[in-house]
């Protein structure tokens, strides 16, 4: 009987295992869809369309678009934008089978807001389904249609709606996800693409989202350096680590002098923090920075923003190289994905004016205390350049302590030669003028975008120049002062010498008149020491623990306060 049973034993364990595998992991296509700049909420913006097949979320992008995938939240489809710089999910329109919990949320941006009521239901995410997922019931608007929302990525730390449900329900649906299935690998992973260079945004560009699995023909993505997932000091947290010591190489194959904002222990004054957002199309960085890259383009003019500090316009023709340096490992940017067409020659259909796509910073996202201690946003022009993957470790909401740290890694998707003959066909028309084109202004004479006031402290060498004034003070005093120091040391010497002389005098004088020290003294046991002896010599105070139910707000919520970026509007939302 026993052995009879068998084999029926170990088909009912495969097809256990081939179950267990089957649900290790997913992929899902993320595809984009473009929307008029000036309908758009100011926030962010996603890309791509078309899909990778396997059964994979396809992510869509078109020019100044946003990426998105479907889900289905209690049994209705939505299309929702792919974030990795929030944390909450939040859909607009109609959810058959939900449960409202009477708590009111809302998310606000510098131009209106997605406001609503925190409902669960069940939640369909390609294949894996998450019972009683809680997100923001959005009143639709025109800046919010219906069958639309946005879907968090990022840290459970910074999910609103996890700080009001305060249950297992609020923790976010990477994090469900995760807990609920144990064999699926605690990453995600993003790719994006460029297709075209198509201004009217007519040709979308696609993409994908894996979660716990990488995407095939990639898997040297593994191997890449592991970069550290910072804890935000602040509190706000985000998907962020350091770059290289002034770690980006500029078009004149310099690197860029760069300094931190962030007072911290990560890095040193020259290490950049960063954070990855495929939530913005256009990276935010440091003022020196996009100066550094198109303030010395011959023709370069600086185009003043509505409330934002705004951007450079340079001719679409002129090729650009700029490369970004993580951990020793260089990561060319595109010359396509350094501007984006602005104006077309109506006669002749070629691209005229860019705009630049690496932006400054506004000084409102760069206050630390409202939006998070970093120096630069790298979005969409950024992320089409290299393969995103993130492994949450411990960022996940009640995992184990055994998982390990987070991290991040990036596999460079650029490869230059091609990269300058994709330029070459799409801006010169095929013919490959770039050996003619004319030099970048010199350094000293490139242009300067005009300074803005900031929130918050932006002058990246602050702390340092503070700390080398006080060194300069207490060097100067002791150089210059060396001597009025020796001379009041060997006067102060005597003066102290004359006075215990005394003292010893005349306690000799007095010595058979006093009674000994230990009659004063009160019978007593052994002392108690100041510290548990058994903590050790030089034990320390236990170090605080990193609390995920400490209430943070993230990035372009209510109550942190609104903040505005250039021409990142959203059709839809976000």
């Amino acid at each position: 009987m026993k052995l009879r049973s068998l084999p029926s034993s170990l088909s009912l364990l495969a097809v256990a295992l081939l179950e267990a595998s089957r649900v290790r992991a997913f992929s899902v296509p993320i595809v984009g869809r473009q929307v008029a700049r000036e309908t758009r909420l100011v926030r962010r913006t996603i890309d791509m369309d078309g899909s990778f097949g396997n059964g994979s979320t396809t992510v869509t992008n078109s020019g100044d678009t946003l990426y998105s995938c479907n889900i289905t939240l209690g049994g209705a489809e939505f299309e929702v934008l792919i974030d990795t710089g929030s944390s909450d999910l939040w859909v607009a329109g109609t959810v058959p089978q939900t449960t409202d919990l009477k708590i009111a949320a809302s998310v606000s941006y510098a131009k209106g807001e997605a406001s609503g009521s925190i409902n669960t239901a069940n939640l369909t995410f390609d294949e894996y389904v998450v019972p009683n997922q809680a997100y923001i019931n959005v009143v639709p608007s025109a800046d919010n249609p219906p069958s639309q929302g946005l879907i968090g990525l990022g840290p459970s730390k910074a999910s609103n709606v996890r700080q009001l449900v305060k249950t297992a329900a609020g923790n976010t649906p990477l994090d469900r996800i995760f807990l609920q299935n144990t064999s699926t690998p605690n990453f995600i992973s993003v790719l994006l693409s460029r297709v075209s260079d198509d201004p009217a945004g007519s040709v979308p560009q696609t993409g994908q989202l894996t979660v716990g699995k990488v995407i095939p023909g990639y898997e040297a993505v593994s191997s890449q350096k592991q970069l550290p997932a910072l804890v935000d000091q602040d509190g706000i947290q985000h998907w962020q680590t350091v770059m290289d010591p002034n770690g980006i190489i500029g078009p004149d194959g310099q690197n860029i002098q760069t300094n931190s904002t962030v007072v911290s222990s990560d890095g040193t004054a020259q290490q950049l923090r960063v954070v990855f957002d495929t939530g913005f199309t256009f990276p935010q960085v440091p003022q020196n920075v996009a100066d550094a890259i198109y303030g010395r383009v011959p023709g370069a003019e600086w185009v003043a923003g509505d409330g934002t500090p705004g951007y450079w316009r340079i001719p679409c023709d002129y090729e650009l190289n700029v490369t970004f340096l993580f951990n020793g490992v260089k990561y060319p940017i595109a010359p396509l994905d350094l501007s984006m067409v602005e104006t077309v020659d109506s006669s002749t259909g070629n691209a005229l004016n860019c705009m630049s796509t690496f932006q400054q910073i506004s000084p409102t996202v760069a206050d630390h205390t409202k939006f998070g201690a970093f120096d630069m946003i790298l979005g969409m022009a950024f992320l089409r350049n290299a393969y995103l993957l993130i492994d949450f470790g411990d960022f996940v909401d009640g995992s184990s302590s055994s998982v390990g740290d987070p991290f991040i890694q990036l596999l460079s998707t650029t490869e230059l030669a091609s990269a300058h003959q994709d330029f070459v066909k799409t801006r010169l028309g095929g013919v490959d003028t770039t050996a003619s084109q004319a030099a970048l202004v010199p350094a000293d004479q490139g242009q300067h975008s005009p300074a803005v006031a900031s929130t918050a402290n932006t002058d990246g060498n602050s702390v340092t120049k503070v700390v080398n004034s006080v060194k300069n003070k207490v060097e100067n005093l002791f150089t210059h002062s060396v001597w009025f120091i020796v001379v009041c040391s060997v006067v102060g010497f005597l003066i102290l010498a004359s006075i215990g002389f005394c003292i010893w005098r005349q306690c000799n004088r007095r010595r058979s008149k006093v009674r000994t020290e230990g009659a004063f003294l009160p019978s007593m046991g052994s002392y108690k020491p100041l510290k548990d002896a058994t903590a050790g010599p030089g034990a320390r105070p236990e170090s605080p623990v990193w609390d995920h139910n400490v209430n943070n707000h993230g990035y372009g919520y209510a109550a942190t306060g609104q903040y505005s970026e250039p021409n990142y509007q959203y059709g839809g939302r976000y």
